[in-house]
C-alpha cells in the first residue's frame, strides 16, 4: 500500500534518473548491493546494512521505471528474503520467528505474483524489518500480516 503512494510521490525523480536500456543491469547491481546489505546484516553490522539495503531498494525502483526486466520479480524476492536470514545468522534466538516471517513474506508474494497486487509491499517490509530488528516479537506480527495481505489479496484479486 505504501509503495504505491511512495511511487507517486517520487516518479518524476526516478524518471528523471532513469537511463535508456539501463534496466536489466541497475537491476543485476541493485540485486548484489542488497545482497551486500543483508550479508552486512548477519556479520552484525546491522544499521549499516539495513542502509546499504534500502540503498539498493532505490537502485530497483529506479530500474523498475525503465524497461521491464524478467528477473526483477525474482531479484527483489531473494532480496527481501535474504534479510530474515540475516538476521537469523545475526541473532539465532530469533530464528523461529524469522522463519514465520519468511513463510509469511513468501505467501504474500506468491499472491503478488499470481493477482498482481499485495497489501504487504516492499515498504512495509522494510518498516517491519527495521522494527523486528529492535523488537524482535514484530517478526512474528509482520509474519501474520503478510499472511493476511496473501488471503486479501486472493479474495479481492483476479489472476494476472
Amino acid at each position: 500500500m505504501l509503495d504505491t503512494l511512495l511511487l507517486k510521490a517520487f516518479a518524476p525523480l526516478l524518471d528523471r534518473l532513469v537511463r535508456p536500456g539501463s534496466g536489466p543491469v541497475l537491476s543485476l547491481v541493485s540485486f548484489l548491493i542488497t545482497l551486500g546489505g543483508a550479508a552486512l546484516i548477519a556479520r552484525h553490522w546491522v544499521w549499516l546494512g539495513f542502509a546499504v539495503f534500502a540503498l539498493g531498494c532505490i537502485g530497483a525502483a529506479i530500474a523498475a521505471r525503465g524497461a521491464p526486466f524478467a528477473w526483477a520479480p525474482v531479484f527483489e524476492a531473494v532480496s527481501f528474503a535474504a534479510i530474515p536470514f540475516a538476521l537469523a545468522l545475526h541473532c539465532p534466538q530469533q530464528a523461529v520467528s524469522l522463519i514465520f516471517l519468511l513463510f509469511g513474506m513468501m505467501a504474500a508474494w506468491a499472491a503478488r505474483l499470481q493477482f498482481g497486487r499485495s497489501l504487504m509491499g516492499a515498504t512495509e517490509l522494510l518498516i517491519s524489518f527495521v522494527l523486528l530488528s529492535i523488537w524482535p516479537v514484530a517478526a512474528y506480527a509482520a509474519g501474520v500480516l503478510c499472511f493476511v495481505s496473501a488471503g486479501a489479496s486472493r479474495i479481492g484479486g483476479r489472476q494476472a
